[in-house]
């Protein structure tokens, strides 16, 4: 659906049709993502949108399913939803 890096290139992110966020090493990438983000967006919606803060230190998500999640980068924690 989406992905980006975030701004140290540290991590990668990858977003699915299942709503769910999966998180890779940017510096040593493997086939299977460090951490799946999952549990915000409803499921079966679509998780088609994401961004980074210019900070560095949240992002947000956007689905089909209206619901637009800000997350922690730090600790991969969705800190509210809209």
């Amino acid at each position: 659906e989406s992905f980006i890096w975030d701004r140290s290139g540290a991590a990668f992110f990858v977003t699915d049709f299942m709503g769910h966020i999966s998180v890779y090493n940017g510096q040593n990438p493997e086939p299977q993502p460090e951490i799946v983000l999952n549990g915000i967006h409803r499921k079966g919606s679509r998780c088609h949108t994401i961004a980074m803060h210019p900070s560095n230190e949240m992002f947000a998500t956007g689905g089909n399913d209206s619901i637009l999640a800000l997350w922690d980068f730090e600790e991969f924690l969705c800190s509210g939803t809209i």
